[in-house]
């Protein structure tokens, strides 16, 4: 059976307000300890989200291009956030992509590719950078090629040969 303790007048049970103190206390320091780090794996998976999405529009962008046998173009609006494929002879609109919200974008030139989804222009390379307190560069090639490259790589891997 089971059997009830009997405290004695005096004798106390639970927390002191002491050991309560205490505990919150190191729970502040904790917590105010990890928030940086949550925020900065936040903004990474954002950034990388929205790196995803860019190179998936990119991807549509020149699949369509080679089944249609036209010329697509992508279209960069900094105010909406939004990437618009576009054909190129029809002026008509087939997809737009707005996933871009939080992260800044920035084109080297436009993006057109040909029937044969080669980049089409003067450019033999062009780059998006995207930044959310860091940034990440995909570079479009002339022979349609779509790589993602990481920042400290761009500069080599993303140039324009000289």
């Amino acid at each position: 059976m089971l059997r009830r303790r009997r405290h004695r007048a005096g004798q106390q049970t639970g927390f002191t307000l002491i050991e309560l103190l205490v505990t919150l206390s190191v729970l502040a320091i904790l917590a105010t300890v990890a928030a940086p780090a949550m925020v900065s794996l936040v903004d990474r998976n954002t950034l990388a989200a929205r790196t995803n999405a860019v190179n998936a529009t990119l991807r549509t962008a020149r699949n369509e291009a080679i089944r249609g046998a036209r010329r697509i173009e992508l279209v960069y609006n900094s105010g909406a956030k939004t990437l618009r494929i576009m054909d190129e002879a029809e002026n008509e609109q087939l997809h737009e992509s707005d996933a871009l919200s939080g992260v800044d974008v920035s084109l080297s030139a436009d993006i057109v590719f040909s029937q044969e989804g080669h980049l089409v222009g003067p450019n033999d390379v062009v780059h998006l950078q995207i930044t959310r307190h860091e940034s990440r560069w995909i570079c479009v090639f002339r022979t349609g090629i779509i790589a993602r490259v990481d920042a400290d790589l761009a500069n080599n891997y993303c140039r324009e040969p000289s």
